[in-house]
């Protein structure tokens, strides 16, 4: 890796994670932690991971104790984001009362769906050229991924067809871990293939990426909330609770 090369990689390794400093500041001092845990400790985790990887990184020989640091780290990521992705379907949803009973079956039946897709990929994929404990452990960030896309993007699309409200920090949240999340399972994609051959290009661009993310993160909690009707005029409650009615059908079924 050439000087310039490693300065960029530096870079783009520790300013998302400075910048996340003054994200987890901002949660606390405007009280939003208690609205959004999960987002909190996935900050919190975020940076955790980072300090504990980028000593480990630093030791001679330890490339056995990078691996398994951040296989455990991926592990939990999943699961956080998974967390995030609750606490946006349940604040889109909390205004609304009429679709109230629709947020968890939609969850459900659309993570199933898509972890059908995943595993689906899964068994029909094949290493080629690659060592085998990282094409596991980058297959499983790809199905994970799938998953976590399906249902971000499920929620768009519901959330547009009706018209939803969206607070600008949790859309903020949801764009910003969309396009985290899709990038990713573009890149965990590629990884599973080439392997090492390429790991400094892609490295480069997961983390490219991620500080994008955070920046979006970073903007939408410094923006002021501005909150528009959730329900068209032409639309009454009742018509509201008449597609609850049928979607409630439809995904019980």
């Amino acid at each position: 890796m050439t000087p310039s090369l490693r300065l960029l990689f530096y870079y783009l390794w520790v300013a998302p994670h400075v910048l996340q400093v003054i994200i987890l500041v901002l949660l606390f001092r405007r009280g939003i932690f208690s609205k959004f845990p999960v987002f909190t400790a996935y900050t919190a985790f975020s940076l955790c991971k980072f300090v504990a990887l980028f000593i480990v990184s630093h030791f001679h020989n330890a490339q056995a104790t990078y691996f398994k640091s951040y296989a455990l780290a991926v592990g939990v990521y999943a699961s956080l984001r998974f967390g995030i992705i609750c606490e946006i379907f349940a604040n889109v949803f909390a205004n609304h009362a009429a679709l109230h009973n629709v947020q968890k079956p939609l969850f459900r039946w659309t993570a199933v769906s898509f972890l059908i897709v995943a595993f689906s990929l899964a068994v029909y994929t094949n290493p080629s050229n690659t060592d085998l404990t990282w094409f596991n452990l980058h297959l499983l960030e790809r199905s994970a991924n799938i998953v976590l896309c399906g249902l971000l993007l499920s929620l768009f699309l519901f959330s547009s067809y009706l018209r939803l409200t969206w607070t600008r920090f949790v859309f903020g949240m949801a764009l910003g871990l969309g396009i985290l999340c899709s990038l990713e399972l573009a890149t965990t994609a590629m990884r599973a293939q080439v392997g090492y051959s390429a790991h400094v290009t892609l490295d480069l661009f997961d983390m490219a990426v991620y500080h994008c993310c955070v920046l979006i993160w970073l903007f939408y909690l410094l923006t002021p909330e501005r909150r528009q009707p959730s329900i068209p005029d032409n639309v009454t409650e009742s018509d509201l609770e008449a597609w609850n009615h049928e979607l409630e059908s439809l995904l019980t079924q």
